[in-house]
């Protein structure tokens, strides 16, 4: 998602904060509106658009943005051996390191502390950042840290994909092209033969193909271009795949298409803010909210989720728990509190700890003003 948004990338790509921004409000609006108070109040035809689960647009965005990004950094290493390259490897986990660990182990500290379900009764697997394996293995969502599922794909990915980078320096287009097919084949294979077993998505195999086809993109050889094509080509596709979903038709292909369709109308979105669009859509990626919005997509995906705990428990306080009830004094109450939680993490915690990037530089002797974190280091993902 990405969510973390790489922190060595220079500023060549200046809408990718709009489309976080958008990608963080999809998954928030599926949430707090499609996953609760709105979707049974909408049973009639022409509600569908507000049926629609679009959260799953906004984690495909992330993980494109993150496999793209990511890779971009990791092939700058190419040229690197020996000592260099173990130099490179070490500071490319720091830097990762700090921009994603402070406020997530706050978090869930936080939450199991104050005895939050689920938090401390699975406390280690979400420090293990192993909540995907968890939700799988329940065959259920874990309540208010289900969306962490996305974030433990990330942070999997951190993992494997710098090794494989390494191993297969001199073929590493290929390995990519077979990853994705192998994710994407697998989850064809289950959604056929196996098509009760539900949250296969959460598989980290299988969950990998849209930030592996990400990585495809920031190769930029023939399969990046096949992609970019076929992403083009198949943009209208969640214009049948949504409805279907909102309408409640239920399958396990549709599901298997649908999914495939929001991946590819991913990559397009992220294919064409690279490439700068224009117009009103490219100024409104372009506005300082939104791009600050974008910037602090981390914070915003990890904090919205327990927003409606926080307001509960603030209402229960002053003897107001009947205005629970309320939808639209809810939705203002969770919005103020994910933005002043988003602010103060920014403001206090994420920026400064950012900033120590600079001690720790991915080549040795690099001027200290090259070594900077990008704008682009804020960003967030989710169920």
């Amino acid at each position: 998602m990405s969510f973390l948004g790489p922190d060595a990338n220079d500023r060549k790509y200046l809408q990718f904060d709009g489309l976080r921004a958008f990608a963080v409000l999809f998954v928030i609006y599926q949430h707090w509106l499609y996953n609760s108070a709105i979707q049974p109040k909408f049973d009639k035809w022409y509600h569908v658009p507000f049926k629609m689960p679009i959260g799953g647009l906004g984690v495909a965005i992330f993980f494109v943005l993150s496999g793209l990004l990511i890779t971009e950094i990791l092939m700058k290493g190419n040229g690197c051996a020996g000592p260099e390259r173990r130099h490179f490897l070490k500071a490319f986990y720091i830097r990762r390191s700090l921009r994603i660990f402070p406020i997530y182990y706050l978090t869930i500290g936080v939450m199991a502390a104050f005895d939050v379900e689920p938090f401390r009764e699975h406390f280690v697997w979400l420090a293990l950042y192993a909540a995907n394996i968890l939700v799988f293995l329940e065959q259920a969502w874990i309540g208010p840290a289900s969306h962490l599922w996305t974030l433990a794909v990330e942070e999997q990915f951190y993992l494997f994909w710098p090794i494989a980078a390494l191993l297969f320096t001199r073929s590493f287009e290929r390995f990519a092209v077979a990853f994705v097919l192998c994710s994407i084949s697998t989850r064809l294979v289950l959604a056929v033969f196996f098509p009760d077993i539900t949250k296969v998505g959460q598989l980290p195999i299988i969950s990998m193909e849209a930030i592996a086809i990400g990585g495809l993109l920031a190769l930029d050889g023939a399969p990046a271009r096949f992609v970019e094509k076929l992403s083009a080509r198949l943009a209208w596709l969640p214009a049948v795949t949504y409805p279907m979903m909102a309408l409640g038709i239920e399958h396990a292909l549709l599901d298997f298409t649908g999914h495939l369709a929001i991946v590819f109308f991913g990559v397009w979105c992220v294919t064409r803010a690279k490439a700068g669009i224009s117009g009103a859509i490219g100024r409104l990626l372009m506005n300082r909210f939104v791009r600050f919005l974008g910037v602090t997509s981390y914070g915003l995906y990890l904090y919205h989720n327990f927003a409606g705990t926080l307001v509960n428990a603030l209402l229960g306080l002053v003897g107001r728990q009947a205005l629970s009830h309320n939808l639209p004094l809810n939705l203002l109450m969770m919005t103020t509190v994910t933005l002043i939680l988003t602010v103060l993490s920014w403001a206090l915690i994420e920026k400064p700890i950012n900033s120590l990037k600079r001690f720790v530089p991915y080549f040795p002797g690099t001027p200290r003003e090259q070594q900077q974190p990008s704008a682009t280091a804020g960003a967030a993902v989710s169920s």
